[in-house]
């Protein structure tokens, strides 16, 4: 009885994962999926009544390179970016951000 459940419930979830990469896959190659903090704004537009996502952004910056070369977000405009700022000599988290900011790096380089 046991062995049958468990061989349902395992049957279930191949159906299950098979129908999440189908979608996954049918999505157009230039359509990224949008991750972190998004609001909902209710606004009227040609009256009427739309909800608005207005996903997080981050803030203009200006910064300095390794080169010494100045950094905006100008310089990735066009172009899909992962931004992590970080203060790069502190003891506990940043060598860890670091090391994990090198392996998505070396992956999508």
């Amino acid at each position: 009885m046991k062995r049958s459940l468990l061989t349902k419930i395992t049957l279930s979830l191949i159906v299950l994962l098979n129908v999440a990469c189908e979608k996954a896959c049918m999505r157009s190659e230039a359509e990224l999926p949008i991750f972190g903090r998004k609001e909902i704004v209710t606004e009227e537009v040609n009256g009427e009544i739309v909800e608005k996502v207005i996903y997080h952004t981050i803030a203009d910056f200006k910064l300095i390179d390794q080169e010494g070369d100045t950094v905006t977000p100008e310089t990735f405009k066009g172009k899909a970016y992962v931004a992590n700022f970080f203060y790069g000599r502190c003891p506990k988290i940043c060598p860890t951000m670091q090391k994990q900011m090198l392996i998505l790096y070396e992956k999508y380089k």
